[in-house]
């Protein structure tokens, strides 16, 4: 998993497969649709055990699972991080019975393309975001060469980018497959565009279109990349807005991908959303509704097919990251604490075993020793939320990185996230939010300011031993 704070990120990750809440945890969040009946709900995989979507708990003995296509599949052929749409039906203490379970790749293909500074990957002329709880398989982005063949999952935004929620390095790939909307279709040639990748279909075996190929529509494509071009072999129409019905209950996450703020309403996973009679605004208001902004939505569909929102939530920036050993774990709490500092941890959190790619892992399988790496934001003034967690192999090596409390010049030291760290050490280099060195901890200290994003590194020899402190640059 690619830990680093990045300031835009996609996900409510709302579908939570066995998060820590399961089995008795203490948290008690309940969804919004229960006591709706059949619900529909969409979003990344986040956790493994029995089944909950934003705190429905969803029996799976019976449900149908499909991944690209095929069907009879198992939850164990599922993985964190994949986007998956659930459909079910929920009674009114929030209890459910998933019927199906769908997971399709975004894209499968060869890697062209890495830029590790702006955490992009370029595959099948496509252009994918990485972040901060983007769950790699196999690989990372350090790791990943150009040319090797990758699995992609994850949401579309407005430009056509892949915002990734999962990554696998493949030894092979006999087909090449791409989701994106039509653009530049050429009837005449049979080829069209999807995004940078040109297709052509004019020896397609197979085309399930509910009319005909046109611009704008939102398809899978299978087929052969020759290095230049996918040939395509099979093309289907590929839209959530398909699984919905009149009166059925929705809970839809993602990047809001056009907006008509006259008439209110935005498409999302190509689905339009009127939002005129919203009556909970959670993190942000209808102003902040725009072009790329990371929502999740619920509501219920009208005769239309339109969902109409009762609740709109944006998602809090993740603005706090440790690495380091775990001191203790309640699992009754739902809290985990590491380096001193203790985080909740919801059924929207990120629940990762890199060290022993354990599949059923969830809070509960984490001890104190353990090494992890957590991403998080704060919530009031003492409140610290676990967005993602990665069990990895221990270190030695320990880092904090969160807003700055207080900055007390006289002892030359500051306070982050309320824990106080002593900086008179002249052993501890110092950096600027340009990157460049600062030779003197008094220059440092009087440049920087309360909320600055402060990283500190060090050693964990008898305690956490200080030997880097750095200020997050600004873009």
């Amino acid at each position: 998993m690619s830990l680093a704070i990045t300031p835009f990120k996609y996900s409510l990750l709302s579908i939570a497969i066995a998060a820590v809440t399961a089995c008795g945890s203490g948290n008690d969040q309940v969804s919004d649709i229960s006591g709706t009946g059949q619900a529909v709900i969409s979003g990344p995989i986040t956790g493994f055990g029995s089944v909950h979507v934003n705190g429905v708990h969803f029996i799976t003995d019976d449900t149908a699972i499909t991944i690209d296509n095929m069907s009879g599949k198992k939850q164990s052929d599922l993985h964190v991080g994949q986007w998956v749409t659930i459909i079910g039906e929920v009674d009114e203490r929030g209890e459910g019975i998933a019927t199906s379970l769908e997971f399709e790749e975004s894209m499968k293909g060869p890697v062209t393309g890495i830029d590790i500074s702006n955490n992009s990957i370029t595959a099948l002329g496509q252009t994918i975001i990485v972040d901060a709880i983007t769950v790699f398989k196999g690989v990372s982005l350090e790791t990943l060469t150009v040319a090797d063949n990758i699995t992609v999952s994850g949401i579309n935004d407005a430009e056509g980018r892949i915002h990734a929620t999962f990554i696998e390095l493949l030894s092979e790939v006999n087909e090449a497959e791409i989701q994106g909307h039509i653009s530049n279709l050429n009837s005449a040639e049979q080829t069209f565009f999807i995004n940078d990748l040109l297709v052509n279909y004019s020896s397609a075996s197979t085309i399930e279109i509910e009319a005909s190929l046109q611009n704008g529509l939102f398809v899978n494509v299978e087929g052969n990349f020759d290095g230049t071009k996918l040939i395509a072999i099979n093309i289907e129409q590929n839209e959530l807005s398909d699984e919905l019905s009149e009166d059925l209950e929705a809970e839809i996450e993602g990047i809001i991908t056009h907006i008509d703020q006259t008439n209110q309403f935005f498409q999302l996973q190509g689905i339009s959303v009127n939002y005129s009679a919203v009556k909970i605004f959670e993190n942000g208001d209808a102003t902040d509704l725009m072009l790329n902004a990371a929502v999740e939505v619920e509501g219920s569909i009208n005769a239309s097919g339109q969902l109409v929102a009762s609740s709109i939530a944006f998602e809090a920036e993740d603005n706090v990251e440790v690495e380091g050993i775990v001191d203790n774990v309640d699992a009754t709490a739902a809290t985990v604490t590491v380096m001193g500092h203790t985080f909740n941890v919801d059924i929207d959190t990120v629940i990762f075993d890199e060290r022993d790619q354990l599949t059923m892992f969830n809070l509960s399988s984490i001890v104190a020793g353990d090494y992890l790496e957590i991403q998080a934001y704060t919530k009031g003034s003492d409140t610290l939320i676990a967005s993602a967690l990665t069990r990895t192999e221990s270190d030695t090596a320990a880092s904090i990185s969160g807003p700055v409390d207080t900055i007390d010049l006289a002892s030359r030291s500051v306070s982050v996230l309320s824990f106080s760290y002593d900086l008179s050490d002249a052993a501890i280099v110092f950096e600027n939010a340009q990157g460049l060195d600062v030779s003197a901890v008094d220059d440092f200290l009087s440049a920087l300011q309360v909320g600055d994003i402060l990283t500190i590194e060090g050693a964990l020899e008898n305690g956490f031993v200080i030997e880097t402190v750095a200020v997050e640059g600004t873009d």
